[in-house]
C-alpha cells in the first residue's frame, strides 16, 4: 500500500480478496516509458510493461500487457505512487 494511492490500495485489496490462489510465474517483462508531464505540483510518468506469464496450475501462457500510471509530488522528498493501471488485455 506504501506504493499506492489509498483508491487504487482500495480497489487492489478488494480485488485481491476475491481470488483464492495465485500460482504464476512471469517469464519475460519488458519496460518502456511511454509518457512524462510536469505540473507545478506534480511529475507524472507512464510505463507501458509488456511479457509473459504462466499460471502454474494448468501450465496456461498467458500475455502481460499493462500501462502503469505513476505521480511524484514536487513538493519535499515524496514518493512515487502507483495511481492507476491500464490492463491492455482485452478479456
Amino acid at each position: 500500500a506504501e506504493y499506492l494511492s489509498p483508491e487504487l490500495a482500495q480497489e487492489f485489496k478488494a480485488e485481491r480478496e476475491a481470488i483464492e490462489s495465485v500460482d504464476t510465474e512471469v517469464m519475460f517483462i519488458d519496460a518502456e516509458l511511454v509518457r512524462a508531464d510536469t505540473t507545478a505540483s506534480a511529475w507524472q510518468v507512464s510505463i507501458r510493461f509488456k511479457g509473459k506469464y504462466r499460471d502454474l496450475g494448468d501450465k496456461k501462457e498467458e500475455p502481460i500487457l499493462e500501462i502503469w500510471h505513476l505521480e511524484r509530488s514536487t513538493s519535499n522528498d515524496a514518493p512515487w505512487l502507483i495511481v492507476g493501471v491500464e490492463d491492455l488485455i482485452e478479456s
